[in-house]
C-alpha cells in the first residue's frame, strides 16, 4: 500500500521516462488556466539527469486558448521542507518553483502565481490517496507507470499575466499526477472543476477493442465514484474524435448518469510532450479547455439532476487521436529550444 507520499518526484525507472504534474485552475469569472510540468529522460538527455518541460494554456471565457511551451536542461526535484506526507518541490532556476503549497512561474511572455487556500478533495480519502481510479485503494501499484488524481477541487488564489494583460482571482484547482515509461495505447479524458460539479471521467484502451472507464462525479446532491472492476456499473460510450464529441452513459447503483462533451473543432490544440518528444509515439494528444459539458442523473427514467457548463476539458490520445480533424494542423516533432 502507498500513501500520498507518491506525489513527490520519483527517480526514473527507465529511459524514456516522464514524470508529470497537471494543474487546472478554474475561475468562473475568467475561465481556465493550465500548468503542466514534466521532468523526463529521452534521447537528448544523458545519464540520469532529467530535463524539464513547462506548458501553460490560458482559456478565457469567450476567447481563444493561448499556449506557451518551454524546455529546460536544469531542474531540481525532490522533497521540500514541508511536513505533509506529499511535501515536494520542483525548481527550474530563474523560471519555476512548485511545491505542495504554491506554484510560481516566471517566463518572458507569461507568469503564473497560485497558492492553495483551502482543503484538498482527494479522489480517494482513505486509506490510499495516491491510488489510481483504475485500481482499488489498497492495491499495490507499479513503479514504472502510475496515474492518480491528487485533488478534484481545492480552493486557490492565483494571478496570471501574459500579452493580454493581468488577471487575479480565486477559483478551484484540479491536480493530477503521473509517471510512465510509455504513451497510453488510447484514451479519452473529460474533466470539469466548478462549484456546480466536479467531474473526472476517463477511459483507457489496452487495445483497439476495449475501453475501460473510471471516474467520479460530485455535485451539490451526489457523490458518485465509478470504478471499472467493482462490478456495479455498466458503461456505454460513443466517442467521436473526428467530430470532437464524447457521449457516455453509466448505469451505477440503480442510477443512470449521462455525460455529453462537445467542443468547437477550432479549439483543439496538439500537445506533443511527452507523447512525441519523449516516447516517440505515432501521434500527439488533442486537447481543449472549451468543451461544453452536459450531465444528467436519472433514476427510473426521471431526471433527478442536470448540470450544464460552458467550459470543461476534453482530450483524445493514442489510437483515439483525431487524425482527420480539419481544425488541427499537421503535427511535427518539434525542435527543442532549451531555455537553460
Amino acid at each position: 500500500m502507498t500513501t500520498l507520499s507518491r506525489f513527490r518526484p520519483h527517480a526514473p525507472t527507465a529511459d524514456p521516462y516522464a514524470d508529470t504534474w497537471y494543474y487546472y485552475v478554474h475561475d468562473p469569472d475568467f475561465g481556465y488556466v493550465k500548468l503542466v510540468v514534466v521532468t523526463y529522460l529521452n534521447s537528448q538527455t544523458t545519464g540520469e539527469d532529467q530535463h524539464a518541460y513547462v506548458h501553460v494554456a490560458i482559456a478565457p471565457l469567450g476567447g481563444p486558448t493561448r499556449e506557451y511551451d518551454h524546455y529546460f536542461r536544469d531542474v531540481v526535484a525532490g522533497p521540500s521542507d514541508g511536513t505533509d506526507p506529499w511535501s515536494f518541490r520542483i525548481e527550474i532556476p530563474g523560471a519555476l518553483r512548485v511545491d505542495e503549497r504554491a506554484l510560481e512561474l516566471t517566463l518572458p511572455e507569461v507568469s503564473v502565481d497560485a497558492r492553495f487556500c483551502g482543503p484538498h478533495a482527494h479522489y480517494w480519502d482513505e486509506p490510499d490517496g495516491a491510488a489510481s481510479p483504475f485500481t482499488g485503494p489498497t492495491e499495490a501499484m507499479p513503479d514504472q507507470s502510475h496515474w492518480f488524481v491528487f485533488t478534484l477541487g481545492t480552493p486557490i488564489e492565483y494571478r496570471v499575466h501574459d500579452r493580454q494583460g493581468t488577471h487575479a482571482g480565486t477559483g478551484l484547482a484540479y491536480v493530477e499526477r503521473g509517471w510512465s515509461v510509455h504513451q497510453a495505447h488510447g484514451f479519452c479524458y473529460l474533466m470539469a472543476v466548478s462549484d456546480e460539479a466536479k467531474l473526472m471521467l476517463t477511459c483507457g484502451m489496452p487495445n483497439d477493442d476495449v475501453a475501460v472507464w473510471a471516474g467520479r462525479l460530485v455535485t451539490a446532491d451526489r457523490d458518485l465514484r465509478f470504478l471499472p472492476f467493482a462490478g456495479d456499473q455498466r458503461v456505454t460510450s460513443d466517442l467521436a474524435p473526428d467530430t470532437a464529441s464524447a457521449r457516455i452513459t453509466i448505469e451505477h447503483d440503480a442510477a443512470e448518469v449521462r455525460v455529453v462533451s462537445e467542443a468547437p473543432l477550432t479549439d483543439f490544440y496538439d500537445q506533443v510532450t511527452p507523447s512525441l518528444t519523449v516516447f516517440e509515439s505515432d501521434a500527439p494528444v488533442a486537447k481543449t479547455m472549451n468543451a461544453r459539458l452536459h450531465v444528467e442523473v436519472r433514476r427510473d427514467g426521471a431526471v433527478l439532476e442536470t448540470v450544464d457548463l460552458a467550459q470543461s476539458i476534453l482530450e483524445f490520445g493514442g489510437v483515439l487521436y483525431p487524425r482527420d480533424l480539419p481544425a488541427l494542423t499537421e503535427f511535427h516533432r518539434p525542435e527543442y529550444r532549451y531555455e537553460s
